[in-house]
């Protein structure tokens, strides 16, 4: 009896002690401004990243178990030499932080949302990159310990809702444009697994995304995970499944790959490359290793009447590669292969 009372009693002393606790963030949270931290937000943001951060809109904060925070209007400043002021817009950003986890300094994002980010990633004339960031100067504010890690956050679900994402090649002038629809990435409650599905258009040209992975926790710590997605776009659907022993690095590929489709004449049209178009078009193999050596076997592809066998390695030593295999035909049609639409005038 005496045991028993003992733990009721520790129990109910924990129990007064996270109260505490929660009620305590609670009064802190509700005395909180949060406009009243636009500049130091933005300070901060500078220090780390070199760029400038600018939040135009309001800043609202609600109190809740999981308090969230909402900025309206948010932009990040571009390289001095970009096309346009702003690498990166948001038009409202909600960000929703479990409170109890960061009681104890851990940083567990609940829920993440982006309405109508718009992305440029371009390059210079001379191949520099508008993503490099210069180096930071100073320090950020706080009271950690010099050296001192900061906590690394845990997002459980991401949303981004009529995204747009533009790449400009500074030295060809080739531009790529993504329109992202909705998105969303998230761990399922029930097993931890990874979910993710995506809708939108590259440069016009619809496509979908969806799949999961085994276990966020998994992923994150390099364990073993399973992967199962399947894309649909330019007139094909790409099935991925298997495993990756090491996922950091990634090797210990075991993937089954799957490709189907009408043709290959949408990939060509958004691509703007001449490819083989007749059809129908079916792929099936097995990959695997990784890490310096990847091996395609049980490879089966037909393309138009042509059919091909075999399997392939590819190794890498030092800044070469070795590429091996044995590939075989039943039948090659070269001439349906070969041919290509376009002007007429070109060289055949």
């Amino acid at each position: 009896m005496r045991i028993a009372a003992m733990v009721r009693r520790a129990g109910l002393l924990i129990a007064t002690l996270v109260a505490a606790a929660v009620a305590t963030g609670f009064a802190f949270l509700l005395s909180i401004d949060p406009d009243g931290y636009r500049d130091e937000i933005a300070g901060a943001f500078r220090v780390a990243t070199g760029r400038a951060l600018v939040i135009a809109g309001d800043v609202d904060l609600s109190v809740s178990l999981s308090p969230a925070v909402v900025a309206e209007k948010i932009a990040v400043a571009n390289a001095g030499w970009g096309s346009r002021a702003a690498m990166a817009t948001v038009e409202r950003a909600e960000i929703q932080v479990e409170l109890i986890p960061l009681i104890v300094g851990d940083i567990r994002i609940a829920r993440l949302v982006l309405v109508e980010p718009d992305i440029l990633l371009e390059t210079g004339p001379d191949g520099t990159p508008n993503w490099r960031l210069p180096k930071s100067r100073g320090k950020p504010a706080g009271n950690g310990a010099a050296g001192e890690a900061s906590p690394i956050p845990v997002f459980r679900r991401v949303e981004i809702v009529g995204g747009r994402l533009t790449y400009r090649n500074g030295e060809s002038g080739e531009t790529i444009r993504v329109r992202l629809d909705d998105a969303a990435i998230g761990a399922r409650p029930r097993d931890g697994a990874l979910t993710l599905r995506a809708d939108g258009a590259w440069n016009r040209s619809p496509f979908s995304l969806s799949g999961t992975v085994d276990s966020l926790a998994d992923f994150a710590a390099g364990r073993p995970v399973g992967v199962d997605a399947v894309a649909r776009a330019f007139g094909l659907e790409a099935r991925l499944a298997g495993t990756i022993a090491e996922p950091r690095r990634p090797a210990g590929l075991d993937l089954r790959v799957a490709v189907e489709g009408a043709g290959l004449s949408p990939l060509a049209a958004a691509l703007g490359r001449r490819l083989p178009t007749p059809g129908p078009i079916a792929l099936a193999a097995r990959v695997r290793g990784g890490a310096g050596r990847i091996d395609v076997d049980r490879i089966r592809l037909t393309l138009g009447s042509s059919r091909l066998s075999g399997r392939i390695a590819l190794a890498r030593r030092g800044a070469r590669g070795r590429l091996t295999g044995k590939l075989v035909s039943g039948r090659l049609d070269l001439t349906e292969l070969l041919a290509s639409p376009g002007d007429a005038r070109e060289p055949a």
